[in-house]
């Protein structure tokens, strides 16, 4: 079975993730993890089974979710956008043909048949993420010029505030 590609998958978790979050750290921590349930087979499990099971993210993701709302920190961040790129690989084919196991890892699929994939529907679907992200982005003054410098601030924070705290340990 096919599944998005991953340059889509890419693609279409970065817009999203950095309209929903308009911070760099976090975008580039799920733009790579994006890959994992593919990556994660490695060639011994079959495709589209365990490693695209929603409910093995989804429930670390809200654990994560809640206990940086009580304590939050660099790990638990990083682990949390692993996460969102995870559950955001799984999103994105959930539109394709092959769909996801909701109930049994190795059960039937269910998909919402919005494209097929390496045909032009995969590129129009991709492209429509991107594109009403990117706009949301835009209309929220992501892209303006003081928003990006805050931004670069932040993201220069953030690496410093890691690098102390892995430093330390």
């Amino acid at each position: 079975m096919l599944c998005m590609q991953w340059k889509n998958h890419r693609l279409t978790t970065c817009a999203v993730t950095y309209a929903l979050t308009g911070s760099f750290p976090a975008t580039a921590i799920a733009t790579a993890a994006s890959a994992l349930p593919d990556v994660l087979e490695l060639k011994l499990i079959k495709h589209r089974t365990l490693t695209h099971y929603p409910w093995l993210p989804l429930m670390p993701a809200a654990l994560v979710w809640r206990s940086m709302q009580h304590e939050p920190g660099y790990i638990l961040y990083v682990c949390f956008f692993i996460l969102v790129g995870y559950v955001g690989h799984l999103a994105e084919d959930l539109l394709g043909n092959s769909g996801l196991p909701f109930w049994n890892p190795r059960g039937k699929r269910t998909g919402l048949h919005l494209y097929a994939t390496r045909t032009p529907s995969e590129y129009v679907v991709a492209l429509t993420i991107v594109m009403a992200a990117l706009l949301y982005s835009w209309q929220n003054g992501m892209f303006g010029q003081a928003y990006l410098l805050q931004a670069a601030d932040n993201t220069a924070l953030f690496v410093t505030g890691m690098a102390r705290h892995f430093s330390k340990v």
